[in-house]
This record gives structure tokens, C-alpha cells and sequence, in this order.
């Protein structure tokens, strides 16, 4: 089937010589499954093989499935066994070495539910991500479709899917729960149900701290619908309030577990996660770049991954300003936000990954992707980039 059909509902001119899902399914539907079936497939695909050819990079303690490649490439890089601890044995805080009580209680909530299910943790984590990136690519579509019509919308999800590190949303993660919450929470406050935004909203921010930028982003929309738009309920202006009771209610968790209310910020600080200026960590990158010599650039000898981390921080810190010129502030604000308050933890590792939950920046993406020569300049670099870091990340080498 070409991509035309996809993104044009109108490349295929008569009814009854579409696919037959395109014909009995909303578009809502069998896009967005569309899109999550080809990407997911040619993820696990891609995996298989990275490892099958660079094989034994780690002796089997460091598998968490070791028999089954998928579920052990998906369910067990990095930080998914902090994860899978926390669904399996709870939170502990150990105070000489790093704490899971620094990953917030949503998705190994999830995840434990899932193991009760299914009986295996590992199973357990992959499906829930991937559950929620499924049903996340929904709501992003219907979210877009609301102001852009179905071919920018059917844009917008596939450039999430194929984004670079669009490989977390299938892996044992937190990004695919987060996004899900979020676009469903922004979503909720387009079509004026304030109380879903806030428990949405509520969620986003006790799966990811940076969920806490939905107080202003909600507050923002709450306030272009009640002055600019068709109105909004005087209500709705404290939608945003409850937002943190989220993240507050881990807090309250920590201190009734542990005894100590700053537990959780404790934790942070043994990732070297302190506030901190964003032209402070990014000085630091470029001044590494500039004590390489020219011997050091021939022997390949170069800090690139300080340097695309700060380039994909870079660029979605301008996209969030761009786009306040022709997108609703509330998009604008949630790209801009998002991106500048990881950038301001002190370091700028994992950006990569930390970007890709900016959902309205694909929106964006998507409108200006109408130009065909971007479009295929954003798919292209978006694929050669997730193939590369989806290898890495199969066979243990750090992605984001």
C-alpha cells in the first residue's frame, strides 16, 4: 500500500478501491494503527538482526531475558531495570549509590499491573509501552486533526514514530506513558472537558517530572479559549492547580515511607540533575569542542554525544519559539518549556530521548511538511537517525 493513502485521503479517488480498514475504520483508528504497526515491526526487525550480528557484547547478568532477544532488547537497556525493580520489589532508598525512588510511581504502576496480568514483569513493561504509544498516536492525531485537517495529522504521528529516538516508546520506558498522558491532557482542553485535563494532566506529572509544564501550558489555553475562542468556564481557570498533586502525592509517598519530604530531590542529585543554567551546560559542550585539535578531529576523537545532545535540545528550543507566531500559544509554550527545563538540570544527557514527547512540535513539524522537499528532508534524516540509535541501543551502547 503507497504512503499516499496515508497522508491523502483523497489519493485514492473511489470508495470502494481503498483497503478495506480505510473503509470500514474512522481514520482516527486505522491511521494511527497503520503507522504503529510498520514502525514497531521494522523496530523489531532492525533489533533482531543488530544483535544477532554484534553478539555477546554483555555476559547474560546483564539480560534481563536472555533467551527471548525481544523482550530482553525492549524490556532491558538502561534505565528499564529501574523500572522493572520498582514493579517487582518497590521503591528502596539507599543513600550511598543511586535510588529508583528518582523514577516516579506511574509507569511501574502500570507495569505491575500488567505482570499480575500476564505473569512476567519484562512482558509486562513492553506491553504497557506499547499500549500507550498506540493509543498516544490516537489522540496526537485527533489533537492535530482539529485545526489541520487528517493529512497534517497523519504527518504528525508518523514523523513521532519515526522520530529519532522514537525507539523509547516501544522500550521499557516512561516516554510512551507520558506522552499518551499529555496529548490526552491538552487534547481534553481543546474540547473543554477541564476535568479529563486534569487528570491527565495530574498523571503526565507523576510519570515525568517535566509534566509539571502542563500548570502554565493548561493555564495558557484555559485563558485563549475564555478571551479568544468560544469561551471557557470561569472553572476551568483552576484545572491547572491540581496538576502538581501528581508529583506532591510521591513526595507525601517519600515521606511517609522513608521520613525524608526531599527523598526524591536527594535522588535527582546522584544523576548530577541540579538547576542550573542552560548556557552553563551548553558552554561547557561547545568549550570541549573547541580544546579538540585537528589530530584529534582525523583520530575521530570527538565529544559528539554532548554535541547531538545539545543540537536536538537547540533545535526544539527554537521550534518552540517559531511556533509562537502561527500555532496556539498553549503548543508553543509546551514545546518550549518541555525542552528548556531538562535543559536547565544541569546536564544535557538523554535530550535525545527527553525531546520526542514534545508532541506539538510534530504538529508543527507536520504543517511545514507540507513543502515536499522538507517532508522527505525530515523523513529521511528522522529514519537514518532512529536505524543508528536503535542498533546502539539493541546491543548496549548509550542512545539517551
Amino acid at each position: 500500500m503507497k504512503l499516499s493513502i496515508l497522508f491523502n485521503p483523497s489519493s485514492v479517488s473511489s470508495p470502494q478501491h481503498r483497503p478495506w480498514f480505510q473503509r470500514r475504520l474512522p481514520d482516527w483508528l486505522w491511521r494511527p494503527t497503520f503507522v504503529f504497526l510498520v514502525t514497531r515491526l521494522g523496530l523489531l526487525v532492525l533489533a533482531y538482526v543488530a544483535v544477532a550480528l554484534v553478539h555477546g557484547r554483555f555476559s547474560g547478568e546483564y539480560h534481563t531475558a536472555p533467551g527471548n532477544v525481544f523482550l530482553d532488547v525492549w524490556g532491558g537497556r538502561w534505565d528499564s531495570g529501574f523500572y522493572l525493580n520498582i514493579a517487582s520489589e518497590g521503591y528502596a532508598f539507599p543513600k550511598d549509590h543511586f535510588a529508583n525512588i528518582a523514577f516516579l510511581p506511574v509507569y511501574p504502576l502500570l507495569v505491575y499491573g500488567a505482570k499480575l496480568l500476564v505473569g512476567n514483569v519484562v512482558l509486562g513493561a513492553v506491553l504497557v509501552s506499547n499500549l500507550a504509544f498506540w493509543l498516544a498516536l490516537m489522540v496526537l492525531y485527533r489533537l492535530a486533526a482539529l485545526d489541520f485537517g487528517e493529512a497534517v495529522a497523519a504527518r504528525a504521528i508518523f514523523y513521532v514514530a519515526i522520530f529519532p529516538t522514537a525507539l523509547f516508546f516501544s522500550a521499557a520506558y516512561t516516554e510512551s506513558v507520558f506522552l499518551l498522558s499529555a496529548a490526552a491532557a491538552l487534547y481534553a482542553a481543546r474540547r473543554g472537558s477541564w476535568g479529563l485535563a486534569t487528570l491527565a494532566g495530574l498523571l503526565a506529572c507523576a510519570t515525568r517530572l517535566v509534566g509539571i509544564v502542563l500548570v502554565p501550558v493548561l493555564f495558557v489555553e484555559w485563558a485563549h479559549q475564555r478571551w479568544w475562542g468560544a469561551g471557557a468556564p470561569g472553572a476551568g481557570a483552576l484545572a491547572p492547580l491540581f496538576v502538581p498533586a501528581g508529583l506532591v502525592s510521591y513526595v507525601i509517598f517519600l515521606q511517609r515511607m522513608f521520613g525524608d519530604p526531599a527523598a526524591y530531590l536527594q535522588a535527582l542529585g546522584a544523576w548530577e540533575r541540579q538547576p542550573q543554567p542552560f548556557l552553563t551546560a551548553a558552554g561547557a559542550v561547545i568549550q570541549a569542542l573547541g580544546n579538540r585539535s585537528l589530530a584529534d578531529l582525523l583520530a575521530g576523537n570527538l565529544p559528539l554525544p554532548p554535541l547531538i545532545d545539545l543540537a536536538f535540545i537547540v533545535t526544539f528550543l527554537v521550534i518552540g519559539l517559531v511556533m509562537l507566531r502561527d500555532f496556539r500559544p498553549a503548543y508553543a509554550l509546551f514545546v518550549f518549556f518541555g525542552a528548556a527545563l531538562p535543559a536547565s538540570s544541569g546536564i544535557l544527557i538523554s535530550m535525545p530521548r527527553y525531546v520526542a514527547v514534545l508532541f506539538p512540535a510534530f504538529i508543527a513539524l507536520a504543517v511545514w511538511g507540507r513543502r515536499e522537499w522538507l517532508d522527505r528532508c525530515i523523513v529521511v534524516a528522522s529514519l537514518l537517525w532512529l536505524a543508528l540509535f536503535t542498533i546502539l541501543f539493541a546491543n548496549w551502547y548509550w542512545v539517551a
